[in-house]
Parts: structure tokens; sequence; C-alpha cells
């Protein structure tokens, strides 16, 4: 368990750290180990994590009620004070405090969303396409596929698509490499 600026939160340690290493850390990502789990921290974890599912799934209802260019990518709990993180790739401008609001007030706890949008992508995004069409042809001739451009349309591979992929990959096998390390 360590105690970050955002709370009491899980920490997994993925290499041993070196005494030249961790002032460096430490000003980085300023915080203090607690210590080990123990029994009651592993079921205020299960709490949080169900806690974290049940904002996740509030989320992706919200952002589809608004029709919000985003994808919500991962979820992150903190207990003392309890607080859910939700990553996210914006395809669109959106205004994040108006959704950061109604989402606190949805689920009666504090959110923090953290934006992990490529500058380009979003970019892209705003220019109306993926950055392999031309501007004769255009988006609404197919020349991107059949669904045209946007998010989730494009079967181009463009940076966006791309870059969005490669943060749920990245997501997916951090989560997978800390639950080995707690079997």
């Amino acid at each position: 368990m360590v105690r970050t600026e955002r709370g009491k939160e899980t920490g997994t340690v993925l290499c041993l750290g070196t005494p030249q290493g961790l002032p460096a850390g430490l000003q980085l990502h300023p915080g203090q180990i607690l210590g080990v789990y123990q029994q009651q921290e592993l079921e205020e974890q299960q709490r949080l994590s169900q806690l974290g599912q049940e904002v996740i799934s509030a989320a992706h209802l919200m952002v589809n009620e608004l029709s919000l260019p985003i994808k919500i990518i991962d979820v992150e709990t903190v207990s003392d004070p309890d607080t859910v993180v939700l990553h996210l790739l914006l395809f669109g401008q959106v205004d994040l405090n108006d959704l950061q609001t109604k989402l606190t007030q949805r689920c009666h706890i504090p959110i923090l969303l953290h934006d992990m949008t490529n500058p380009e992508a979003l970019e892209e995004a705003a220019e109306g396409g993926c950055g392999s069409c031309s501007k004769e042809s255009g988006c609404g001739s197919g020349s991107c596929g059949s669904g045209g451009c946007g998010p989730g349309n494009c079967s181009s591979g463009t940076s966006g698509q791309k870059f969005q992929e490669d943060w749920q990959g990245y997501f997916a096998e951090l989560r997978k490499s800390m639950e080995r390390r707690h079997e």
C-alpha cells in the first residue's frame, strides 16, 4: 500500500529500487510506502474494484447519452478518500470539467479524468479525418473504409486509432503483470 497525493493506493513493486533512484522517483511521484497488503486491504481493494466497475459503466452510459467523442480506456481506484480515476482518449473537443462534474454527481464519488490523448490524433479528428484521405475525395467517398473516418470507423490504421490500441494494450499488459505478482 502507498499513500500518494491522490490518496491511499495499491502499489506493485515492478523492479528493485536503488538508493540513487529513490530520491528521483519521489520527486516525480511523491508518496509514502505504507506496507504490504493485509486481509483488510485486500477486502478494501475488492470493494474499490467493484466501485471502479460501477463508475466505468456509468461513464460509458453518459458518454453515449451525450454523444461525446471519448473512449474510456482504463479505470483506477483510490481510497482515503475514495476516488475513481478514468483514463480517456478524446476524438474531438470535449469539456472535461463538465463531464467530471456530471459523473461525480451521478456516482456520488469524486472522479478524476486523465486525458491520454495524443495531440496529433486530436488534430486529425478536428480536421475531420484520419490523415489518409485526400482533400479531393474526402472521407465521405469511402476512401477510409466503409464507415468513413471517425473514432473506430477508419480502417486505414491511422495514428489516432493506433494510439488508442497502443494505450489499451499497455494498460491490459500492465494489469496482467501486476496480477501475476499478487498470485
